[in-house]
């Protein structure tokens, strides 16, 4: 789960931001967001954790 959350936070999300950046507003919405969604999709489905599940984890790792 922490790879696949690290690989989200530091490789997806970045290279996301940048784009929309240099796309001069064609891309619309909030592109962190919607790969926070997807990332909650995987976790549900690969993992088996439910939506209470996947708060607690990302609370834990605020925390730590």
């Amino acid at each position: 789960m922490d790879i696949v959350y690290i690989i989200n936070s530091v490789g997806l999300v970045p290279i996301a931001v940048i784009l929309q950046a240099l796309s001069c507003g064609l891309i619309k919405g909030n592109i962190a967001h919607m790969f926070e969604d997807k990332l909650d999709s995987i976790y549900e489905i690969v993992f088996g954790m439910s939506k209470m599940d996947i708060k607690g984890f990302r609370r834990l790792r605020t925390i730590s």
